[in-house]
């Protein structure tokens, strides 16, 4: 099919020209797949796309750098959104996913005014994920997860609940570093590895229980948390984790947060 607006190949939408409009896209019926930088981000102009249902893949930079972009309505046939589709839309506010949807690196890294995701929606997030996401404030994730990648959720300023699947396995590098406003967190007994800076500067934290079943502590992995206290379910430190594990500044000089060995209740309580 081909029209002013859209080129569609054997269900691929591959190019969209119609730059003029600054309202509502609506893509055509019968697309399976938007293809790569299918929308041009310094042409674009419209505030909000409508993608229909049958389709089932948004490949990478489909919509990279929509900068007067504010919406998404994604089909519920929606299975894969690849890498940095949405990235640097700077304007997307609400673009909720899909039930079973695997969101690839950078997917929607820099949209600082997305507050509306349907993350918990979200079967598995690539790293850098949500990177820059400086408005959303909730990320609930679905049971399924075992791996939560580098930087996923790095430098989300007004994250402030957070909830962990209990099939979590895995806690990349800074992947909640910076997320300042996050004061809970309950890490799942299941997590077997923490990565350095895992929650580097997420000063809103207090305390929180580390599970014996953690085999690996990175570096850092509180740094910039003053006044934290952390409850360890292992009565010493496992020879896995890093020495620095516990840092919370100094460069010379380290400080430390405090820690609470052989802990055995779950939520500490004040």
């Amino acid at each position: 099919m081909d029209n002013t607006e859209f080129t569609v190949e054997d269900g691929v939408l591959t190019f969209f020209g119609d730059y003029g409009n600054d309202g509502e896209i609506i893509i055509p019926d019968g697309v399976k797949k938007i293809d790569e930088s299918a929308f041009v981000g310094s042409l674009f102009r419209a505030r909000t796309v409508i993608i229909p249902e049958g389709v089932e893949e948004i490949a990478e930079c489909a919509f990279l750098d929509c900068a007067t972009l504010e919406m998404v309505v994604f089909p519920q046939s929606l299975k894969f959104i690849g890498a940095s589709a949405f990235m640097d839309c700077f304007k997307l506010c609400a673009a909720q996913l899909p039930a079973g949807c695997e969101v690839g690196e950078c997917a929607f890294g820099s949209c600082e005014k997305l507050t509306d995701a349907d993350i918990f929606n979200a079967a598995a997030i690539g790293e850098s994920a949500f990177s820059g996401c400086r408005s959303l404030e909730s990320a609930n994730l679905a049971e399924g997860i075992e791996i939560i990648p580098d930087f996923a959720f790095f430098d989300c300023h007004n994250l402030t609940e957070l909830k962990l699947p209990e099939t979590l396995k895995s806690i990349g590098i800074a992947v909640f570093d910076n997320c300042r406003k996050l004061a809970e967190v309950i890490i799942p007994d299941g997590v077997e590895s923490i990565g350095g800076s895992a929650f580097e500067n997420c000063t809103g934290i207090r305390e929180i229980v580390i599970p014996k079943g953690v085999k690996n502590l990175g570096k850092k992995v509180f740094g910039g948390c003053k006044n934290l206290t952390v409850y360890c379910e292992e009565y010493s430190k496992p020879e896995e984790w890093d020495k620095n594990w516990n840092v919370t500044g100094g460069l010379f000089r380290k400080t430390r947060a405090k820690v609470i060995w052989g802990w055995r209740i779950r939520r500490p309580t004040k």
